[in-house]
């Protein structure tokens, strides 16, 4: 089972995901919506789309934000600690 990065939300459970849950995985990530855009090549539009509820933010979304923010966590445990 993937890192759940959301309060009630299981990726393998459903697949959607609230306009607040995604903005909150990119404050996690520490991702403006461009940065998101880049990341999952997706229009530059299409995140802010999602924010305001136009059009629901598909079922790959909850889960490519699992994996980065658990690729994050992940990067953090193995670089070395900073020399004082």
């Amino acid at each position: 089972m993937l890192f759940c990065v959301y309060p009630n939300f299981h990726a393998h459970a459903r697949d959607t995901m609230t306009p607040e849950e995604f903005q909150t995985a990119l404050e996690q990530l520490g991702w403006k919506q461009s940065d998101f855009c880049r990341m999952a090549d997706v229009d530059k539009n299409t995140p802010s789309r999602w924010i305001r509820g136009t059009t629901p933010v598909p079922g790959w979304a909850p889960r490519f934000l699992e994996m980065a923010i658990a690729i994050r966590k992940l990067a953090a445990l193995t670089e070395p600690p900073k020399a004082n």
